[in-house]
């Protein structure tokens, strides 16, 4: 029997109940808010767009969350600043290994919006150490930790403040490129050696937009910049996506990039399926892009070294072709998505329209 699909999706005032049940169930009764101040804390963020929670899923079952926003105070300064407050961090036993996919969530996040915000919280003496390995991680992201223990009371619980502050000096990491993976196959076809990139790190991903240039798409773009379609897609809609970018290297020169996503079935959330970034469509419908050049392989021979890499690596798929008219369904797709949040969802649409590149109507 095949395991559920884990994944990530946002969450607001509609999964309320689903998140009063796991944190009932993970966390100790005095800490846990009561449904209605939960439901009148989402309502109150999200009418000012200012919520950032997401729950991670086993399938449809809600198995961890973060609640997350933007609040207009430092609890941490006593001052009037714009920050990133995490207000609670749940997830049950099975699935604590995600640590560093939840911060990397969270600052996808919050750089939407505010990049570069201080981010704080507030926890008990006996969860401070777990919180403090927050701390490792958003170190990637070039914060540094600052701690002030039994700070404050809150339920007869002792508490410590944390803040997480943007270093001086420090570039923001999310728009920084990193050297491509190694390859995921290395082999030899009719002469040749290939190698296949999964590409599965964004930042990895923004180290292509250059080849994206050198690219020939298939079908005709919405917008001259393709990547920056692709890119700004995925910074909107890409949290409840696991990013998967299939590259074609041909004597050390990419030929070839097949830019997917895995993302839960709407119909049925326990499987995922393969989509082509910035649509619903299934990946039989995927666009691949080509080098534009004399020397390169001929599309149909590159169909073919691709097809045969990805059996090599066991992703069962096919690859298919897309005409202009098939693809030109993408634009009205994302306007479709939903996440149970009313004024954040219209919000995302509008700024992934004016970013995206689309021409104005």
């Amino acid at each position: 029997m095949s395991q559920p699909h884990i994944h990530f999706r946002r969450i607001g005032w509609r999964q309320t109940l689903d998140v009063i049940r796991l944190s009932r169930s993970l966390l100790p009764a005095e800490l846990c808010r009561k449904t209605h101040s939960l439901l009148a804390l989402f309502v109150n963020l999200e009418r000012r767009n200012h919520n950032l929670s997401f729950g991670l899923y086993s399938g449809d079952e809600l198995v961890g969350y973060m609640l997350v926003y933007f609040h207009d105070r430092s609890l941490y300064h006593q001052r009037d600043e714009l920050i990133v407050h995490i207000d609670e961090y749940c997830v049950k036993a099975d699935f604590r290994g995600r640590g560093r996919d939840v911060i990397s969530r969270m600052v996808h996040e919050m750089d939407l919006w505010q990049p570069r915000s201080g981010i704080e919280a507030i926890a008990t003496g006996e969860a401070l150490q777990h919180w403090l390995s927050i701390g490792r991680l958003v170190a990637r992201w070039g914060y540094e930790t600052h701690l002030r223990e039994n700070d404050c009371v809150r339920g007869g619980h002792q508490m410590g403040r944390i803040r997480w502050e943007f270093k001086d000096g420090e570039y923001w990491r999310p728009e920084t490129p990193q050297k491509l993976p190694k390859p995921a196959l290395v082999t030899e076809f009719t002469g040749r050696e290939v190698e296949l990139l999964v590409v599965k790190c964004t930042r990895q991903w923004l180290s292509l937009k250059q080849t994206y240039d050198a690219l020939s798409p298939v079908a005709t773009a919405h917008c001259k910049d393709e990547f920056q379609y692709q890119w700004e897609y995925w910074r909107h809609f890409g949290v409840s996506e696991d990013l998967w970018v299939a590259a074609l290297r041909i004597d050390d020169q990419i030929e070839m990039v097949l830019p997917l996503s895995l993302k839960a079935d709407e119909q049925d959330p326990l499987n995922a399926s393969y989509s082509l970034i910035g649509s619903n469509s299934p990946y039989r419908t995927a666009r691949v892009m080509y080098r534009s050049s004399d020397r390169s392989p001929s599309h149909a021979e590159l169909d073919q070294i691709m097809q045969h890499c990805l059996d090599q690596i066991g992703a069962n798929f096919i690859l298919d072709q897309v005409d202009a008219e098939s693809d030109m369904g993408r634009e009205f797709v994302s306007v479709k998505r939903y996440f149970g949040l009313n004024r954040r969802a219209a919000e995302l649409n509008q700024q992934f329209h004016q970013r995206a590149g689309f021409p104005d109507k």
